[in-house]
């Protein structure tokens, strides 16, 4: 048996804002949605899980297999969730069933308290016909009692004003009773007309049963426009994650992330294991988003993750423009210019994700030895090989494969400006075999 749950995968290599909506507008001609949620949304792929009314809905989309959302390619797959279930209400979260509606026990196991009962036996009772009117006929009995000349006990009235033996000008007849009730009843039926004109719902008036208010559908959220906002997620800036604060250094930091680009600024926060970086282009910040997370890349034992940041810049409290703040136990600083960039004119020719291999670039030619390498860089972890490419012009470089991607790692961050003889080494991931 299938499941009412599907797995939604959409290409969105520029980072565009989709939010639950976009979804819900794009699979609700296959069925009825109870819930979607997006679930990441850090990668190239956004992931999302929707829920629909039932298991036949749900197949229906899953046969479409393929489809194509404002040019964003989506991939549907079965879920082996049964049930969708989240707490986070934004909108990259929504539910869009309407929340059950509590039915009072009374009704299902009796009425505890006279009001209840008595509502309980308004549900029961048959009916009046809209056409019937009330019946006043009983109230003809007691007006035939009701002597209107005895003052009663409680009356303001002494003995001596009041002469009994006096008769009434004119009798009652039983002509004037029956005119007072056909005068009471059309005041009645008038108030009734007037309740009515008051109902928004136009419900026939009935003594026994309580209306029921009839509660106006919600009205269906529709997004207006059909081409998804080009709001991207992407700034020049990225936050980092899990850094271990005891042995990673800012240098460190500046070491790994300055192969992926010219850095501008940057903040570490050494309580929370984290650090903004802000780039000169936003391709650096794209590439990351796109490669880092899924190179599986570990410093210290702490596996670290890249996510976007709302920042468009990053700017530094308490202190004055083109000036940096003083470190602190809980904050470091740092602040690039073009002397620091790794790349000129933004030329990434050593843009490759983190792997087991580095290269070595700008070597002397009297460090182009298998036994000097070995021994700066072996402390770093195991070595695989090592391979030599001494060039014309002093352009020597080296490659080094390490067993692990964070033997890797480590080396780049301890070893990425290196001095010997006066010139400074520098590491870059590389792709090229070794």
């Amino acid at each position: 048996m299938g499941s009412p749950v599907i797995l939604i995968c959409v290409q969105n290599p520029d980072f565009i804002d989709i939010t639950a909506t976009h979804l819900h507008q794009h699979f609700s001609q296959y069925g009825e949605i109870d819930k979607i949620l997006i679930f990441e949304r850090n990668k190239p792929v956004w992931k999302a899980l929707a829920q629909f009314e039932n298991v036949a809905q749900a197949n229906k989309a899953l046969a479409q297999q393929a489809s194509n959302m404002n040019g964003l390619s989506i991939l549907v797959y079965q879920s082996q969730k049964k049930i969708l279930e989240f707490s986070a209400r934004n909108q990259y979260s929504r539910y869009y069933k309407d929340q059950p509606q509590f039915i009072s026990q009374s009704l299902i196991l009796g009425a505890k308290n006279p009001i209840e009962q008595k509502q309980v036996q308004s549900q029961v009772l048959a009916p009046v016909k809209p056409t019937q009117k009330p019946d006043f006929s009983s109230l003809s009995t007691h007006f035939t009692h009701f002597n209107i000349h005895d003052p009663g006990p409680d009356s303001e009235y002494s003995d001596d004003e009041i002469d009994f033996n006096e008769k009434p000008s004119q009798p009652i007849k039983e002509l004037d009773k029956e005119d007072f009730l056909h005068q009471f009843e059309k005041v009645i039926n008038k108030n009734i007309d007037c309740l009515k004109s008051f109902s928004d719902f136009q419900t026939t008036f009935n003594s026994q049963q309580l209306p029921q208010i009839q509660q106006t559908p919600p009205k269906e959220k529709v997004f207006q426009s059909e081409i998804l906002e080009q709001k991207k997620l992407i700034t020049r800036v990225i936050y980092v994650n899990w850094f271990d604060p005891k042995q990673t250094t800012m240098s460190m930091i500046y070491n790994i992330f300055s192969t992926f680009g010219n850095i501008v600024r940057m903040i570490y926060f050494r309580t929370k294991c984290n650090v903004l970086i802000e780039y000169t282009t936003e391709i650096s910040v794209k590439f990351l988003l796109t490669n880092f997370n899924d190179s599986n890349s570990t410093l210290f034992g702490q596996k670290l993750k890249v996510y976007p940041s709302n920042y468009e810049q990053i700017f530094f409290r308490n202190c004055e423009p083109g000036q940096i703040p003083k470190n602190t136990e809980e904050e470091e600083y740092y602040v690039g210019d073009e002397k620091s960039y790794r790349y000129q004119n933004n030329n990434f020719k050593y843009l490759v994700p983190p792997s087991n291999q580095i290269m070595l670039t700008n070597l002397k030619k009297e460090f182009c030895e298998e036994g000097m390498i070995f021994q700066a860089f072996y402390k770093f972890g195991k070595i695989e090989s090592i391979k030599l490419l001494c060039e014309e012009k002093n352009k020597n470089k080296c490659l080094l494969k390490y067993a692990e991607i964070e033997s890797a790692m480590f080396a780049l961050a301890s070893m990425h400006n290196y001095t010997y003889n006066n010139r400074k080494i520098q590491i870059f991931f590389s792709k090229t075999k070794c």
